[in-house]
């Protein structure tokens, strides 16, 4: 025991003396150690020095910090720099969060050529994140369908939880059907998934017998089986073009046609995709406090939620929001982040406007945030469950989603003042799960980095 702990403080000590000397690796190695003692004063210090003489690991986890504002000043601008030094240097994580900032103009410049530069560069490689992102920017673009394939099964056999999720879902409807085949597939996905820590896929396979699991991944092959030739100049090519995002035109719900229904809005498999990437940051919803403005958890909202912001906010997930932007003739900057709602049975959210509050105190926060909520966008990422219909009770109308539809509604009269009619509440759910992506769109730019309000 006392030579395990003379053998840390040796290790403490030697690191100590390379970081003085201006060893970069060894700072960041000290910020490390002490941020896991707790002494974040002196971690940062390190790994600011680190910094500094720009070692990528130190670049990059600065930049994460900077996107989030933890640990040092909110900094989106300052974060894409030290991504790009990170990059520069080939550092993969930052060279895929570089990307979907490019991507998003998050930061600086919106720069596709850069994205689609550093995600097929990934790609290429072998990466298996940018392998399914580059599989869903092509599957969006319905191009590529074959090249498509492949990707998503070498993304899925490489370790991304969200293209072996994808690949167990396609499986579901013929596996509960009987399909021995398609069984055994989803069991070996999920096993992958699960095996990359995605929470959904634990779950499922975990609900089945785990002799009859454990008796198929010992006779299953985890190595791609389809032709893995792929044209990455063709596919940078494809990438390169504009975007055409297609939906049916929407039904209007209401008389005023302030409700509006967009059928088949999202595939099932970008239903699937999007369930996936929100899984492993589902936690209990919140709501913020009116005097504090502190996150707390409040009787109105019971459900679970994750939010995709610039750190999660992948180039496909960006894809959604240029396609709610497209069909509310709203800019892609408005938007709040996509928020991902997970409700269990006896689950809802209460009886509620999303308009935000608007005391003499409040419009000064809302002009900062980008103004007004002015439409609420839902997409029904499933329909396998009962209950959870949405009801806007002074209109006496409720509505309940197939999978992938979209619904969007006016918060604001045409004055621009908030609408009073537009009460409405999640009904509890009473069998299953229910799961739906929701977007708040504000007057103008929401602005990142500051903390978003929450509705009253």
């Amino acid at each position: 025991m006392e030579r395990g702990t003379g053998s840390a403080l040796t290790i403490s000590d030697e690191l100590r003396r390379d970081a003085r000397e201006g060893d970069a690796r060894a700072q960041y190695a000290l910020s490390e150690f002490e941020f896991k003692r707790g002494n974040k004063s002196d971690a940062l210090v390190w790994l600011t020095k680190s910094v500094q003489s720009d070692y990528p690991d130190a670049c990059y986890t600065i930049a994460t910090f900077q996107v989030s504002g933890v640990s040092v000043p909110y900094d989106a601008i300052g974060a894409r720099l030290n991504l790009t030094k990170a990059a520069n240097q080939g550092h993969k994580d930052a060279q895929l969060l570089l990307s979907q900032m490019a991507r998003s103009g998050y930061g600086g410049d919106k720069n596709d050529k850069v994205a689609n530069d550093l995600l097929l560069g990934l790609a290429k490689e072998g990466h298996p994140v940018a392998l399914c992102v580059v599989a869903m920017l092509l599957y969006v673009r319905n191009q590529k369908n074959s090249a498509v394939e492949v990707l998503l099964e070498r993304a899925a056999l490489g370790g991304s939880h969200i293209a072996a999720y994808i690949q167990a879902e396609r499986r579901r409807d013929a596996a509960l059907s009987g399909d021995a085949v398609a069984f055994e597939e989803r069991i070996k996905y999920l096993f992958v998934s699960a095996q990359a820590g995605n929470g959904l896929a634990v779950a499922e396979i975990t609900g089945h017998d785990k002799s009859i699991v454990q008796e198929i991944l010992g006779r299953t092959s985890f190595t791609p089986t389809m032709n893995s030739n792929v044209n990455f100049e063709d596919i940078e090519q494809v990438l390169g073009d504009h975007v055409a995002y297609s939906f049916d035109e929407p039904e209007s719900l209401s008389s005023e046609k302030n409700i509006l229904v967009y059928r088949n809005f999202m595939t099932p498999l970008e239903c699937s995709y999007i369930k996936a990437a929100a899984a492993p940051t589902i936690q209990p919803s919140s709501t913020i406090h009116p005097q504090t403005g502190e996150l707390i958890k409040h009787e109105v909202r019971t459900s679970s939620s994750s939010n995709f912001d610039p750190l999660s906010r992948d180039c496909f997930v960006f894809s959604v929001d240029e396609r709610i932007a497209e069909a509310t003739g709203t800019n892609v900057e408005q938007g709040e982040p996509l928020n991902v709602l997970y409700y269990r049975i006896g689950e809802e959210y209460r009886f509620h406007y999303d308009h935000l509050p608007e005391g003499d105190s409040d419009e000064t926060a809302i002009a900062q945030e980008g103004g007004q909520r002015k439409y609420t966008f839902l997409v029904a990422l499933n329909d396998d469950y009962s209950g959870g219909e949405t009801v806007f009770p002074k209109l006496n109308l409720s509505y309940r989603g197939n999978l992938g539809d979209g619904l969007m509604f006016h918060n604001l009269k045409n004055n621009g003042r908030p609408n009073n009619m537009m009460l409405h509440a999640g009904l509890p759910v009473s069998r299953g799960c229910k799961w739906v992506a929701s977007k708040w769109i504000r007057e103008g730019e929401f602005n990142f980095g500051r903390p978003q309000s929450a509705p009253t």
